[in-house]
């Protein structure tokens, strides 16, 4: 019987398959609804989960609208369309070396399968 034809060899692959898959997933996060409070004149902060989401703040006829981690979202021009954008779910990068880190590690994890399958031969 070929390694190829072992039912074990057909289950570590799957697995291995079935990781990888998850590794690579987007991480979908949790929908709260956001809380706004107006702490001064023209500013609106966002908070989900008791955690900071976002804010807006009125500037130059626009509402400029920043996410979590301080990034633009862009001008809008009302207060709705801009707690909206803030309100959307956060986006989760992976960055490319760590899906190359999981890649990888999942072809190294297949090499040192096959290579104990040829050893119990």
């Amino acid at each position: 019987m070929s390694i190829l034809e072992r039912p074990d060899s057909v289950a570590a692959d799957a697995a291995l398959a079935s990781a990888h898959a998850a590794a690579l997933a987007p991480v979908v996060p949790t929908l709260e609804q956001v809380e706004w409070l107006s702490p001064e004149p023209k500013l609106w902060v966002g908070s989900r989960g008791g955690e900071f989401a976002g804010m807006v703040e009125f500037s130059n006829g626009h509402f400029l609208a920043t996410d979590r981690v301080g990034a633009s979202l862009g001008a809008h021009p009302t207060l709705d369309v801009a707690k909206q954008r803030v309100a959307e779910p956060p986006r989760v990068m992976r960055p490319v070396l760590a899906q190359a880190a999981v890649v990888a590690g999942v072809i190294a994890s297949a090499v040192a399968l096959m290579s104990l399958s040829l050893v119990t031969l």
